[in-house]
């Protein structure tokens, strides 16, 4: 069963490197047009850059899916732009900044773009991936004699990833604002500390058989910040929204006290808003005076499903299930302070 998925996490990465490869390409390009080894002061030059390279391969004799998880790279040839950086002032007050990096095989990607004009603001985007391997190759317990293997072991991989986007305003006596979005995700198949049970050790049933979880976690954020200053008074505020949804799996294999083999799938979802927004004063009364002041609001909405289908890959009956499990949770938290410092 997680064959299937692990194949569906593989096309779901590939889709969203697309746009990586795309942009990392292309400042690639300007990069080598531009690229110096020897970086000159600031006062001198109005673009720079390097890029580096690197390729790695392996030799792997024994379990490929062991050397994956204890060297975090694949058993097979990897490489591309280990680092490469561009930077260009258009003005003296302006600069735009560009790195990253690109490793096909090992699936870490990365890449950063700023740009910045001096006492006014700036714009930042970036995005980056990783690849984390798992063993998952089975257990061979000596009581039993026998090995309890996974399919596809050397396949186990989770993908990290992140995207972000930022915006702020910071110019001299005015209010400075900056607003920042985020996007996290974690997608692909790993190896479980839950273990299904057999009573093929010769010892009683025990928990022996090993199992994989389907990860699929995505987490929304936006943060959004200001400042300004009245007089004496520096006042401000913010607010937080982050929207966290989980749709995993857990895949257990286990005998039963029959002798009968059973799969075992547990779907377990979890749905999270959260939202937070707080306001601050600090105002100086006089030398020796200051006045402090605070209010935060946090609201909290938790959405927890699960459900659990055992089936008999032989025959095909079904066993101890349950569905439609759902629960909630909710909080409202209000918290004000008022500090005098003498």
């Amino acid at each position: 069963m997680h064959s299937n998925s692990t194949q569906k996490s593989a096309g779901a990465s590939r889709r969203l490197l697309v746009p990586t490869l795309l942009i990392s390409g292309l400042w690639t390009i300007g990069a080598v047009a531009h690229a110096q080894f020897q970086m000159p002061v600031a006062e001198s030059y109005d673009h720079g850059g390097w890029i580096a390279g690197e390729v790695q391969a392996v030799a792997v004799d024994g379990n490929a899916a062991t050397f994956q998880q204890r060297h975090q790279m694949p058993r097979k040839v990897a490489g591309g732009l280990s680092s490469w950086f561009y930077e260009t002032f258009p003005s003296r007050d302006v600069s735009f900044r560009a790195e990253g990096r690109g490793l096909l095989g090992l699936n870490n990607y990365e890449l950063s773009l700023a740009f910045t004009k001096e006492d006014f603001g700036y714009v930042r985007a970036g995005l980056k991936q990783s690849r984390h391997w798992s063993e998952g190759r089975g257990l061979f317990p000596p009581a039993a004699g026998a090995w309890f293997p996974l399919r596809d072991a050397d396949q186990l991989y989770l993908d990290r990833g992140q995207f972000w986007a930022e915006i702020g305003l910071d110019k001299p006596d005015t209010v400075k604002l900056n607003l920042k979005y985020t996007y996290d995700y974690r997608d692909g198949v790993k190896d479980s500390t839950v273990l299904g049970r057999s009573d093929l050790t010769g010892v009683g049933r025990r928990g022996i058989v090993p199992s994989t979880r389907d990860i699929d976690e995505t987490r929304h954020t936006v943060v959004a910040t200001l400042s300004h200053e009245v007089g004496s008074t520096n006042l401000g505020g913010g607010m937080r929204y982050q929207f966290y949804k989980q749709d995993n799996t857990l895949n257990i294999k286990s005998l039963s006290r029959f002798g009968q083999p059973e799969n075992a799938s547990q779907n377990e979802g979890v749905s999270s808003d959260l939202f937070s927004t707080n306001a601050w004063t600090s105002t100086q009364l006089n030398e020796s005076v200051r006045l402090n002041t605070g209010y935060l609001y946090t609201k909290v909405d938790n959405d927890i499903t699960g459900s659990r289908l055992t089936i008999n890959p032989t025959t095909g009956a079904t066993g101890s299930n349950f569905r439609d499990i759902n629960g909630w949770s909710q909080l409202r938290q209000h918290v004000a302070n008022i500090n005098l410092f003498v």
